[in-house]
């Protein structure tokens, strides 16, 4: 209830996947206003917990084309053959 509450007041943007709303790696680098490099490393210094707390990767054309057209206005590229993203409680996981 907290996390939708919260997910509201911001109005931050995402995209719903799979009913649940999630960010790419470049508007979580814009909302928290720092380098993608700084998302990497906590990616790999922390990897396991934000996975548990929704991180994911999409992978193969076939997802990664599904995402795309979910709306957005990310281009993924027709080469893109893995795309990681974040749901919003992975982004707060970030923040802190």
């Amino acid at each position: 209830y907290a996390l939708e509450k919260i997910r509201e007041h911001l109005n931050i943007g995402g995209t719903v996947w799979e009913g649940d709303l999630v960010f790419t790696k470049a508007q979580v680098a814009e909302i928290l206003d720092v380098e993608e490099r700084t998302i990497e490393r906590y990616l790999h210094s922390h990897g396991p917990e934000l996975s548990r707390n929704g991180y994911q990767v999409l992978r193969g054309a076939g997802q990664i084309r599904a995402f795309s057209r979910k709306g957005t206005d990310i281009d993924v590229g027709t080469l893109t053959t893995v795309l990681g993203i974040f749901s919003f409680r992975a982004v707060l996981n970030l923040a802190m």
